[in-house]
């Protein structure tokens, strides 16, 4: 398994800290967030240049969030693909707003093909091409994620089983819904919600992570694991110590 990190920055000098503290940590990888990879305009030299010798942990791939006219995403992901090439990229994670009212069973059916001729292209970039669950959107439910995947072909492209958007989804047994789904999976975000439904640190929260954690590691997963922090009340130090302290209880990382 490869254990990586994605944490916004939203705050001036926050990119440096998560790239120092992700060093810091025996973590695999990072996840870029488009904030991270817009201003070097998906160039690779670039991101080699300001990453110096943590370059390696571009491997995390990316996270997108494209078009909501997925007609246009040939086009659009000419560039990430490029990109993930140039820096070693393993992932293309898409998380997708599109709204259950906009795509009917044809919608669905284009949708996928695209997705499949994308998968295609990640994987001829070294990159796999991995569909987001979120809520709110056509992959919210088990129900919404059966009917999207039924008609993709999940050698070109899996899905980002994200625990918190699970949750809001309605999803209330986290492994039981990563047993269902494993077939699929080649990506996972490991986030926790807070009572009140907000994101929070690993651990912090109610949604009960130490079921996946185990689940994963009978699996013996050999995708990413993606620690998907999104806190905003506290530091990126705070917010890594505490990532790691709780995948340390977890076993699923060591620290020396």
């Amino acid at each position: 398994m490869k254990i990586g990190i994605s944490r916004p920055s939203w705050k001036t000098g926050e990119n440096e800290e998560i790239v120092r503290f992700a060093s810091m940590y025996p973590f695999d990888g990072i996840q870029l967030k488009p904030h991270q990879y817009e201003p070097l305009k998906t160039d690779a030299d670039e991101l080699r240049k300001s990453y110096g010798e943590a370059a390696y942990l571009a491997q995390g791939g990316m996270i997108v969030y494209p078009s909501l006219s997925y007609q246009k995403w040939p086009n659009q992901f000419d560039q990430f693909f490029s990109f993930m090439k140039g820096v070693g990229g393993k992932q293309v994670c898409v998380c997708a707003g599109l709204q259950k009212e906009h795509l009917d069973d044809t919608g669905v059916k284009g949708l996928a093909t695209i997705l499949n001729e994308l998968g295609k292209r990640a994987n001829d970039a070294g990159a796999v091409l991995s569909l987001h669950n979120h809520a709110d959107t056509i992959l919210e439910s088990v129900e919404d994620i059966y009917a999207v995947f039924d008609t993709i072909n999940p050698d070109y492209c899996g899905l980002t089983f994200d625990t918190a958007h699970a949750a809001k989804g309605g999803m209330t047994d986290l492994a039981d819904a990563l047993q269902q789904f494993k077939p699929l999976i080649n990506n996972i975000h490991l986030k926790d919600l807070s009572k009140e439904g907000s994101f929070t640190v690993l651990g912090r929260g109610t949604l009960d992570l130490a079921s996946v954690c185990r689940t994963v590691k009978e699996w013996s997963y050999d995708d990413w694991l993606i620690v998907d922090e999104e806190t905003r009340d506290v530091s990126v130090e705070e917010a890594f110590s505490q990532s790691v302290n709780f995948l340390q209880a977890q076993k699923l990382m060591t620290v020396e």
